[in-house]
């Protein structure tokens, strides 16, 4: 057996409880920095699931397809190179967003996209504390990508949450994400604007009477190559 073939088995193996949780079919099957592959990672969304890796690790990646195959039937598996086209290993790329689950809650994703699907896998953690930490209290979900970090507030008992965006196809996904799990948020909640200006109208209008929320999520998109480590808006992710 090949190094990588036993290094997937092995990272299959240690998320039997994932593979056993019948609320639970979305999560990272194979992290390469953790696991010693550098520069490869396998994500699952139900049943597709998504090799993403550099370029020159092409045959990396037929290779974890064969093996992924063995360990479960996947319906389809993506090849996701960085800076290059996805293509199907097997099966057909999906032509409309599936819907995965996490902890119980349900996302809609685009298994086909050369970026995020639209869910981040790495932010779970992030999602079980704003679940366990929000009761009561109102958001403000900065940078919302699809807003999957509100739609976890609002499961652990926050009133209400505000996304902001400028997508304006990543608001329309928080708002089918919150559908999707019975949650109260319409188009009023979901705010098409740059960040510093939303914040800026927000410290204008405190003038004349604050507007307070329970917890600021701040989660900005990577620095882009060449930018600025001081970059304003670009900073860590952080909760409030």
């Amino acid at each position: 057996m090949s190094p990588l073939a036993e290094r997937i088995r092995q990272a299959w193996a240690s998320r039997s409880a994932l593979h056993e949780d019948a609320s639970t079919d979305a999560y990272r099957l194979f992290h390469g920095y953790q696991e010693g592959w550098d520069g490869l990672e396998i994500d699952r969304y139900g049943q597709v699931a998504i090799i993403g890796c550099k370029s020159d690790l092409a045959e990396s990646a037929q290779l974890a397809a064969r093996v992924l195959l063995e360990l479960h039937p996947f319906e389809v598996i993506v090849y996701r190179p960085r800076r290059a086209e996805v293509v199907a290993l097997h099966g057909s790329l999906p032509s409309e967003p599936s819907v995965v689950m996490e902890a119980g809650l349900r996302y809609s994703v685009e298994c086909w996209s050369p970026r995020n699907p639209g869910l981040y896998l790495d932010a779970r953690p992030a999602r079980a504390w704003l679940r366990a930490n929000s009761q009561g209290r109102r958001l403000l979900n900065l940078f919302s990508h699809a807003g999957s970090l509100g739609v976890a507030g609002m499961a652990g008992g926050a009133s209400s949450v505000i996304h902001v965006d400028m997508q304006k196809r990543a608001l329309a996904r928080c708002l089918i994400n919150h559908r999707l799990n019975d949650q109260r948020c319409d188009a009023r909640d979901a705010v098409r604007m740059d960040v510093h200006k939303y914040l800026n109208a927000q410290a204008r209008e405190s003038a004349r009477g604050p507007r307070r929320f329970g917890g600021i999520i701040v989660d900005p998109p990577p620095l882009p190559p060449g930018a600025p480590r001081d970059a304003p808006g670009l900073s860590p992710i952080g909760l409030a």
